[in-house]
C-alpha cells in the first residue's frame, strides 16, 4: 500500500455535539464505529464501542475494573467522576445487584454521558452533580468498591491528588473495601 492510499484510509471524525460549562469544553466526536469525549483538546477521556456496547475501549478502564479481583462481590460502589459512563455502564451490565453512587461536578459530562454514551438511568445508578472534594464528607454510605477517576483537560484535578482528599475518601469505604485509581 503506498502512501498516497494509507492516508486516504485515514478515519474521519466528525463533532456531534459540544458546550462549554464551568470553563470547561466537552465534546463528543464520531469515529465510524465509536464515540469520544474529549474536553477540547485531542485526549479521549471516553470512548464508546457502538457496536460491542459493553466493551471497555480504553484500556485503562479494563485495567480498572480489576479492582474486582479483590472484591468480587461489591454491593455497592462509588465513582469519583463520569466521563462516558463506560465503567458504571460495564458494571451495570455484568453486576446486576450492584447499587452505584456516581458523583460528578460538570453537568455537560453528564449530559453528554446519557445522551451519547448509553449511560443507564435507573434506581441502581445515583447520579450525584456535585464536587466530589466538597461532598466526600457528606455522604453517609459506606461502599465496597471506589472507583477515582476524576480527570480535567490534561490529566487529575490537583484536589483529588492531596492527602486530606484521599484520608475522606478511606473513609467511605466498607471494611475489607477498595479504592480504585486511574
Amino acid at each position: 500500500m503506498g502512501l498516497l492510499e494509507f492516508l486516504q484510509r485515514r478515519k474521519t471524525e466528525s463533532l456531534l455535539w459540544q458546550t462549554e460549562d464551568s470553563g470547561l469544553k466537552v465534546q463528543v466526536w464520531e469515529k465510524q464505529d465509536r464515540r469520544e469525549m474529549r474536553f477540547g483538546n485531542h485526549i479521549m477521556q471516553s470512548v464508546f464501542s457502538r457496536i460491542n456496547t459493553d466493551h471497555l475501549v480504553l484500556p485503562y478502564s479494563r485495567f480498572m475494573v480489576l479492582g474486582l479481583i479483590f472484591c468480587p462481590e461489591p454491593k455497592s460502589a462509588l465513582h469519583l467522576g463520569l466521563g462516558g459512563g463506560s465503567i458504571p455502564r460495564w458494571l451495570h451490565i455484568h453486576l446486576p445487584s450492584l447499587q452505584q453512587t456516581v458523583i460528578e461536578q460538570n453537568a455537560s459530562v453528564i449530559e453528554a454521558a446519557q445522551r451519547f454514551f448509553e449511560f443507564p438511568v435507573d434506581k441502581r445508578i445515583r447520579v450525584i452533580h456535585d464536587d466530589a472534594e466538597k461532598n466526600i464528607t457528606k455522604l453517609e454510605s459506606k461502599f465496597d468498591l471506589i472507583f477515582l477517576d476524576a480527570f480535567g483537560e490534561y490529566g487529575a484535578p490537583e484536589e483529588v491528588t492531596n492527602p486530606l482528599f484521599l484520608q475522606n475518601i478511606s473513609c467511605r469505604l466498607n471494611p475489607g473495601g477498595w479504592l480504585v485509581g486511574n
